[in-house]
């Protein structure tokens, strides 16, 4: 089941922000994804940057180049255990979006990711 909210704005470092909760009915963040919409198609978009530190993954998008042929820019979040996802529009006063989260040893995710956009 696909949920569809338009934003979830929140304070992030005294900015306007959209982010990923970190739990949905009981069922932690497993996964997130940063969407194109065009044409009514949804694209999953790659990350623009990435970096490793000490075993601490950040991925950037970088939203401006993707706007000019977009109807909208999407976030959607996924849960363990959960069919049901969580989408969010972004704003198109908003950049660029991150997400962290720390890797093993094969670059996967031991833990949440954490995903904000703003």
């Amino acid at each position: 089941m696909l949920i569809l909210v338009l934003a979830l704005l929140m304070q992030h470092n005294n900015k306007l922000a959209v982010a990923c909760p970190a739990e949905n009915n009981q069922k932690p963040l497993i996964g997130t994804s940063v969407l194109e919409v065009r044409d009514g198609n949804e694209g999953d978009l790659a990350p623009d940057d990435e970096r490793t530190v000490n075993g601490s993954v950040e991925q950037r998008w970088d939203l401006d180049a993707y706007r000019k042929g977009s109807s909208k820019m999407l976030l959607r979040c996924e849960y363990r255990d959960s069919k049901d996802k969580l989408t969010f529009e972004i704003p198109p006063a908003m950049h660029h979006c991150t997400k962290t989260f720390r890797a093993g040893a094969h670059g996967m995710p031991v833990d949440a990711p954490r995903m904000v956009c703003n």
